[in-house]
């Protein structure tokens, strides 16, 4: 990481010449920098995720190469912006919402604490998703623009939903108990157990896999990623029934069961928790393709 002075000689964009009045959000979908390479801040958050290729990020005069399935986090003072690397293609997904709309998530989700941190760093806040969570989420953003404003109320309830799980996401890389120089083996384990014969067996066949004890998977788990084995077990599976649900025309009950629930009453009550609708509105309001 190198330094750029680009302090002051940054325009500021206004929420108003971006932002519908009435949604508080506006998403786009990058493949060209023309609009975004000048020196900038805003009176509005952002939010953007890399989904493919690399860019260069100059954000408050640290400059830094961002990857595929990079996730960051933009605060109105951040002065920052972008310049390709290389001939190579990318796309990222840009979601910009205003201050209330920010306040709005903050108390729905009960988020004070994290949104304290996110802010408090001196550099934007970036998380590397998985490759199966950047595509969900980048399927239902091209969902969101297709869309359309029309139906004012389908595309703001979605909106919100797409920007919460962006939160979500970002909340679990803050904190100081969460290490980012992850051990080699805990990045093999998360692998293994990605998979779907592993993932169905859950927190029994994680442990397996681990080849450590309890104790010490529970305590690595926590430091390096922020969850027990048995959290990030319900997350990975919840996260693999959506994209299911989404890319897939498979019925909820043989979807619940391919993901390792027995139970649908008990998968229904998990889903909706953590999705906050349940998984057959989920599909209604996020399926993009039907599969013949």
């Amino acid at each position: 990481m190198c330094y750029i002075d680009i302090m002051n000689v940054s325009i500021t964009l206004r929420s108003a010449q971006i932002i519908p009045d009435d949604l508080g959000i506006h998403l786009a979908i990058h493949h060209s920098l023309k609009p975004l390479t000048n020196p900038h801040d805003h009176d509005f958050y952002e939010i953007f995720l890399l989904v493919s290729g690399q860019v260069r990020h100059i954000a408050n005069g640290a400059e830094e190469v961002i990857s595929t399935n990079s996730l960051t986090f933009i605060r109105p003072e951040d002065i920052h912006y972008y310049q390709q690397v290389g001939e190579d293609d990318f796309t990222l997904m840009n979601l910009a919402f205003s201050i209330a709309m920010m306040q709005q998530i903050t108390d729905y989700l009960g988020i004070e604490n994290e949104l304290e941190a996110l802010q408090d760093s001196w550099s934007p806040t970036t998380r590397i998703l998985q490759s199966g969570r950047t595509q969900e989420l980048f399927d239902r953003a091209k969902h969101l623009i297709r869309l359309g404003r029309e139906n004012r109320y389908d595309y703001e309830l979605a909106a919100k939903v797409l920007l919460a799980e962006f939160f979500g996401e970002l909340s679990t890389s803050v904190g100081d108990e969460i290490e980012q120089d992850m051990p080699a083996w805990i990045l093999r384990l998360t692998k293994k157990i990605s998979e779907p014969d592993n993932l169905r067996e859950g927190l029994e066949r994680l442990k397996a896999l681990s080849h450590c004890s309890p104790e010490h998977l529970n305590r690595s788990f926590r430091q390096y990623l922020g969850e027990s084995p048995t959290e990030y077990i319900n997350r990975l599976r919840l996260e693999y029934v959506a994209n299911l649900l989404i890319s897939t025309n498979s019925d909820v009950g043989s979807i619940a069961y391919e993901a390792g629930y027995n139970n649908l009453s008990h998968f229904n009550h998990r889903f909706k928790r953590h999705y906050q609708m349940s998984p057959r509105n989920y599909r209604r309001q996020f399926q993009t393709q039907v599969v013949p």
